[in-house]
């Protein structure tokens, strides 16, 4: 009794165990084959390009030539500053005042019109004038306008680069008898006009004259060819302290 018994446990456990083992084991499974159009299978081709292929593909017997692509020269500039005048209409600190001024100017000027800032002011400048007379009247028109305080300085300006030249061509030809002068005095003494011209004569060797035009009697100095030659001069002349000494052409 006590054999069977010990038999039957024995079985038992052994059922036991056997069956444990095989709850242990799991099936692996395979995996899953994946459709032919699948993204994973998907290759991306690359666009030939027949440069980069050329130059990859190129064998010893391949040319390749070399050539140096010199730039264009730069257009010749179609102005050059040179000394001469315009009239200015404003200068002062207030920005907002000179931008409206400005506006006013654009608006009604055919001439050029510069706005900028120079030794902490802002100023307002109209034309380009070779010649005292054009910037006296551009001046005179501004007055008529509203802007009464207008006035004529001396500066740097803008003119065409074969103005100049065409100009001192125009001086030398045949049929031209137009010459340079300097403007050293406008005034309505007579006697202070004449007494001027004399003492000019003198000091510098040059024809000096005294000319009434309209009311007021102008002090003209040299008889010049060429602007060049009465720019030359006109230094000379305000270095003897005739600043507001011009040139003009009659």
């Amino acid at each position: 009794m006590r054999i069977k018994t010990l038999t039957f446990y024995g079985l038992f456990f052994y059922l036991i165990m056997v069956s444990c083992q095989q709850s242990v084991l799991v099936k692996k499974e395979e995996p899953q084959a994946l459709r032919p159009d699948s993204i994973l299978y998907y290759q991306q081709k690359d666009i030939p390009d027949p440069l980069l292929d050329a130059v990859i593909g190129s064998g010893p017997d391949t040319l390749v030539l070399h050539t140096r692509l010199i730039p264009p020269p730069p257009p010749p500039e179609k102005f050059r500053r040179i000394e001469g005048l315009r009239v200015q209409v404003f200068a002062g600190l207030d920005s907002l005042n000179a931008a409206g001024i400005h506006y006013q100017l654009m608006n009604q000027q055919e001439d050029s019109v510069y706005f900028f800032k120079d030794k902490g002011l802002f100023k307002i400048q109209v034309g380009d004038y070779l010649y005292r007379p054009d910037a006296d009247k551009k001046r005179q028109t501004l007055r008529n306008n509203g802007f009464s305080g207008a006035w004529v300085v001396q500066t740097m300006i803008n003119v065409p680069s074969d103005s100049t030249q065409a100009d001192s061509n125009s001086a030398v030809g045949p049929m031209d008898e137009k010459v340079f002068r300097i403007q050293v005095l406008a005034t309505g003494d007579k006697d202070r006009a004449e007494t001027l011209a004399e003492e000019l004569q003198q000091s510098f060797d040059l024809p000096a004259v005294s000319r009434k035009v309209d009311d007021l009697y102008k002090v003209y100095l040299g008889k010049f060819i060429t602007r060049q030659e009465a720019e030359e001069a006109l230094k000379q002349v305000r270095t003897q302290g005739y600043t507001d000494a011009w040139i003009v052409k009659e």
